[in-house]
């Protein structure tokens, strides 16, 4: 994840900033084109206790490996329209997020995984 986490507007119109989905472009690198993000959504209705916007905010400006579970669906809004994206495929929604706080070797390895809601930011 690279930069600031997007709020897409409300579902279903519902007023308020807690109906928002958190649209997340994410990267394999820090500086990887638009072009090879693979989106995620963060809906209202999935989103866990502890999953909210600052955390995202600052994994998305920090050095963090993250690992996201989810559906892997057709956004058939941008059919037939140029996305900046590599795929019109989107985890949506998002099930499960975790951060690893350990080195990359560590985290191939499977240590030092923690969910996002049980994530500090130090």
């Amino acid at each position: 994840m690279r930069g600031s986490p997007g709020k897409k507007p409300p579902n279903c119109k519902l007023p308020g900033e807690q109906n928002n989905d958190f649209h997340l472009d994410l990267f394999s690198f820090r500086d990887a084109l638009k072009a090879t993000a693979v989106t995620a959504e963060i809906t209202p209705r999935l989103r866990k206790g502890g999953w909210d916007f600052d955390k995202l905010d600052f994994l998305g400006e920090e050095k963090y490996y993250i690992r996201i579970t989810g559906l892997l669906l057709l956004d058939t809004a941008h059919i037939g329209n140029p996305i900046v994206r590599s795929s019109n495929g989107e985890i949506h929604p998002v099930t499960k997020f975790e951060v690893c706080r350990k080195t990359k070797a560590k985290c191939d390895q499977g240590q030092g995984w923690v969910l996002l809601e049980e994530f500090e930011i130090p």
